[in-house]
Protein backbone atom coordinates (compact mmCIF):
# COMPACT_ATOMS: atom_id res chain seq x y z
CA UNK A 1 0.00 0.00 0.00
CA UNK A 2 1.51 3.29 -0.66
CA UNK A 3 2.10 5.86 2.41
CA UNK A 4 -0.46 8.53 2.63
CA UNK A 5 -3.08 7.33 -0.17
CA UNK A 6 -4.50 4.44 0.56
CA UNK A 7 -4.58 2.66 -2.14
CA UNK A 8 -2.76 -0.26 -3.22
CA UNK A 9 -3.06 -0.01 -7.01
CA UNK A 10 0.33 -0.84 -9.08
CA UNK A 11 1.91 2.15 -10.15
CA UNK A 12 2.61 2.33 -14.01
CA UNK A 13 5.04 4.75 -15.84
CA UNK A 14 4.65 5.58 -19.66
CA UNK A 15 7.53 4.78 -21.75
CA UNK A 16 8.49 8.44 -22.12
CA UNK A 17 8.86 8.43 -18.59
CA UNK A 18 11.53 5.85 -18.18
CA UNK A 19 13.97 8.40 -18.99
CA UNK A 20 13.01 10.79 -16.64
CA UNK A 21 13.20 8.12 -13.98
CA UNK A 22 16.65 6.56 -15.29
CA UNK A 23 18.12 10.29 -14.89
CA UNK A 24 16.98 10.95 -11.53
CA UNK A 25 18.23 7.24 -10.47
CA UNK A 26 21.62 8.12 -11.65
CA UNK A 27 21.56 11.11 -10.02
CA UNK A 28 20.97 10.27 -6.54
CA UNK A 29 23.63 7.84 -6.96
CA UNK A 30 21.50 4.63 -7.79
CA UNK A 31 22.97 1.66 -10.25
CA UNK A 32 20.14 1.43 -12.60
CA UNK A 33 20.08 -2.55 -13.92
CA UNK A 34 17.86 -3.19 -16.95
CA UNK A 35 17.33 -5.42 -20.09
CA UNK A 36 20.17 -4.53 -23.32
CA UNK A 37 20.81 -6.05 -26.40
CA UNK A 38 24.13 -7.95 -26.11
CA UNK A 39 25.38 -10.32 -28.98
CA UNK A 40 21.34 -10.86 -30.06
CA UNK A 41 20.39 -11.76 -26.88
CA UNK A 42 18.67 -9.82 -23.58
CA UNK A 43 20.61 -9.53 -20.61
CA UNK A 44 20.48 -7.19 -17.80
CA UNK A 45 23.60 -4.95 -16.83
CA UNK A 46 23.64 -1.31 -15.68
CA UNK A 47 22.32 1.34 -17.34
CA UNK A 48 23.59 5.05 -18.19
CA UNK A 49 20.36 5.93 -19.79
CA UNK A 50 16.96 4.73 -20.88
CA UNK A 51 18.04 5.09 -24.65
CA UNK A 52 20.17 1.75 -23.87
CA UNK A 53 16.90 -0.40 -22.92
CA UNK A 54 15.85 -2.67 -26.17
CA UNK A 55 12.33 -0.92 -27.28
CA UNK A 56 11.20 -3.18 -30.34
CA UNK A 57 12.63 -6.43 -29.22
CA UNK A 58 10.35 -9.89 -28.11
CA UNK A 59 10.83 -12.22 -25.46
CA UNK A 60 10.52 -15.51 -26.19
CA UNK A 61 10.91 -17.99 -23.30
CA UNK A 62 12.98 -21.06 -23.66
CA UNK A 63 16.46 -21.76 -23.67
CA UNK A 64 18.55 -20.80 -27.16
CA UNK A 65 21.65 -23.48 -27.57
CA UNK A 66 24.89 -21.81 -29.08
CA UNK A 67 26.64 -24.58 -31.20
CA UNK A 68 29.31 -22.13 -32.46
CA UNK A 69 31.60 -22.09 -29.61
CA UNK A 70 32.94 -24.76 -29.79
CA UNK A 71 33.49 -26.92 -32.94
CA UNK A 72 31.44 -30.32 -33.78
CA UNK A 73 29.42 -29.29 -30.89
CA UNK A 74 25.51 -29.52 -31.61
CA UNK A 75 22.77 -31.83 -33.85
CA UNK A 76 25.00 -31.47 -36.76
CA UNK A 77 28.20 -32.36 -35.44
CA UNK A 78 28.96 -35.17 -32.58
CA UNK A 79 26.52 -34.01 -30.05
CA UNK A 80 22.62 -34.00 -29.42
CA UNK A 81 20.41 -31.87 -27.40
CA UNK A 82 16.89 -31.60 -26.67
CA UNK A 83 15.94 -27.64 -26.31
CA UNK A 84 14.04 -28.05 -29.48
CA UNK A 85 11.40 -30.63 -30.56
CA UNK A 86 13.29 -31.57 -33.73
CA UNK A 87 16.76 -31.48 -31.59
CA UNK A 88 14.77 -34.16 -29.41
CA UNK A 89 13.87 -36.50 -32.41
CA UNK A 90 17.21 -36.57 -33.52
CA UNK A 91 18.86 -36.68 -29.71
CA UNK A 92 15.70 -40.14 -29.25
CA UNK A 93 17.49 -41.60 -32.84
CA UNK A 94 20.86 -40.98 -32.13
CA UNK A 95 19.83 -42.91 -28.18
CA UNK A 96 18.37 -45.50 -30.08
CA UNK A 97 21.43 -46.09 -32.55
CA UNK A 98 23.08 -46.36 -28.80
CA UNK A 99 20.87 -48.39 -27.88
CA UNK A 100 21.52 -51.31 -30.66
CA UNK A 101 25.65 -50.56 -29.74
CA UNK A 102 26.19 -49.51 -26.42
CA UNK A 103 29.65 -47.75 -25.92
CA UNK A 104 31.62 -44.97 -24.40
CA UNK A 105 29.40 -42.09 -23.99
CA UNK A 106 30.70 -38.29 -23.13
CA UNK A 107 28.02 -35.90 -21.46
CA UNK A 108 28.44 -32.57 -20.72
CA UNK A 109 27.51 -28.56 -21.45
CA UNK A 110 29.55 -25.61 -22.19
CA UNK A 111 29.80 -22.65 -20.65
CA UNK A 112 27.14 -19.77 -21.81
CA UNK A 113 26.56 -22.13 -24.80
CA UNK A 114 23.96 -24.98 -23.20
CA UNK A 115 21.90 -25.67 -20.57
CA UNK A 116 23.54 -27.79 -17.54
CA UNK A 117 20.41 -28.72 -16.35
CA UNK A 118 19.47 -31.29 -19.24
CA UNK A 119 23.17 -32.36 -19.45
CA UNK A 120 23.00 -33.92 -15.30
CA UNK A 121 19.71 -35.52 -16.28
CA UNK A 122 21.28 -37.08 -18.97
CA UNK A 123 24.24 -37.62 -17.20
CA UNK A 124 21.75 -39.45 -14.47
CA UNK A 125 19.45 -41.39 -17.14
CA UNK A 126 22.37 -43.07 -18.83
CA UNK A 127 23.84 -44.01 -16.01
CA UNK A 128 21.18 -45.89 -14.77
CA UNK A 129 20.32 -47.70 -18.08
CA UNK A 130 23.60 -48.71 -18.28
CA UNK A 131 23.57 -49.87 -14.36
CA UNK A 132 20.50 -51.70 -15.11
CA UNK A 133 22.00 -53.43 -18.25
CA UNK A 134 25.24 -54.75 -16.72
CA UNK A 135 27.28 -51.99 -18.07
CA UNK A 136 30.29 -51.58 -15.68
CA UNK A 137 31.40 -48.19 -14.09
CA UNK A 138 34.53 -46.31 -15.08
CA UNK A 139 36.72 -44.58 -12.57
Amino acid sequence: MSAGTGSSAPRVIAAGGLGDLCRVLVAEGYRVIGPVVQDGAIVLRELASAAELPFGWGVRLGYRNRFDVLPGLGPGGYAQTITTLPDTQQAALAWAKFLDDPGPVVIGATQGASCSGAACESLFNTDLWKSRHGYVRLP
